[in-house]
């Protein structure tokens, strides 16, 4: 089933592996500069393509902190 029938090519695993480098460097982005004005350290780990309904993606995030 593709991720958006309008833009049949994010529906493949190509898209989804490119929407996952995107988030990837724009996580990474954001986390450095905080850990810049934060004076610290932070360690990333990949992130996963996950494709729900928003509580359903957040709630597990959530139970971790």
């Amino acid at each position: 089933v593709p991720l958006t029938p309008d833009v049949p090519f994010l529906g493949t695993i190509e898209g989804r592996e490119a929407i996952a480098e995107l988030g990837n460097v724009v996580a990474s982005g954001v986390v450095d500069t905080w850990a810049d004005d934060l004076g610290t350290a932070i360690d990333l780990s990949p992130p996963q393509v996950v494709h729900d309904i928003g509580a359903a993606v957040v709630d597990p995030v959530l139970v971790r902190l």
